[in-house]
C-alpha cells in the first residue's frame, strides 16, 4: 500500500557496479510480490518500502553493460535465490538480505524469535558450505530500536537528539 517516488541519488549499488563488485538484494517473498504486488500471501508479507533499490532509477531502469540484463532482474531476488546461491557457491561478493514482515522481528508484525530463526537459517547454510564458511562475514543489524535494544539514556544533542543505538552483530571467522 506504500510507495516511494523514484530516487536518482547514487547509492551503494552504484558504487558496487562502478567497481565491478558482484551484489544482489534478497527480499523474502520478492517472487510473490513481483507476480502480484497487490497480493500478500499468508506468511509472505514482502516489504516493498524496505527494498532500497526498488525505487532507485539507476537500478530499476539500468542494464548490465556486459549481459544487457536489466538490474531489476539480475540484482533483485528472493531469499529462495539466496539459499540456492549459498548451496551452489554462487553467492555474490555483497548480499543484502531482508526478511518479510512475518520474520523481521518488527514489534508490529513479528516476534524476535522469528527473526532469530531467519538469521540462524542463513548462518547455518553458510557455515555448512566449506567454501563460504572460511571467507564470509555476515553482518546483522536492525532498522530500528523498537523499544528492544536501546538500554541506555539517549542524550538530546540537538532538536532531533542523537537517536537510538542500534546493535550490529558480525559473524565471521575473524570475529
Amino acid at each position: 500500500p506504500f510507495t516511494i517516488p523514484p530516487v536518482s541519488t547514487p547509492s551503494i549499488a552504484d558504487v558496487l557496479i562502478a567497481h565491478k563488485v558482484s551484489w544482489a538484494y534478497y527480499g523474502e517473498a520478492w517472487n510473490a510480490y513481483v507476480n502480484d504486488p497487490s497480493y500478500y500471501a499468508e506468511g509472505s508479507e514482502y516489504c516493498n518500502i524496505c527494498n532500497p533499490f526498488l525505487y532507485q532509477t539507476s537500478i530499476m531502469t539500468g542494464k548490465d553493460p556486459v549481459t544487457g540484463v536489466p538490474y531489476r532482474i539480475s540484482k533483485l531476488k528472493d531469499t529462495t535465490d539466496l539459499y540456492d546461491a549459498i548451496r551452489n557457491n554462487e553467492l555474490p561478493a555483497v548480499s543484502f538480505v531482508k526478511p518479510s514482515g512475518v520474520n523481521d522481528g518488527h514489534p508490529e508484525s513479528s516476534q524476535m524469535s522469528e527473526l532469530e530463526g531467519f538469521i540462524r537459517k542463513i548462518v547455518t547454510e553458510v557455515e555448512n558450505n566449506k567454501k563460504l564458511a572460511g571467507n564470509t562475514a555476515i553482518m546483522i543489524t536492525f532498522d530500528e530500536g523498537g523499544g528492544y535494544y536501546d538500554s541506555g539514556y539517549v542524550q538530546p544533542l540537538d532538536f532531533f537528539g542523537d537517536g537510538t543505538r542500534i546493535p550490529m552483530l558480525i559473524i565471521s571467522p575473524w570475529t
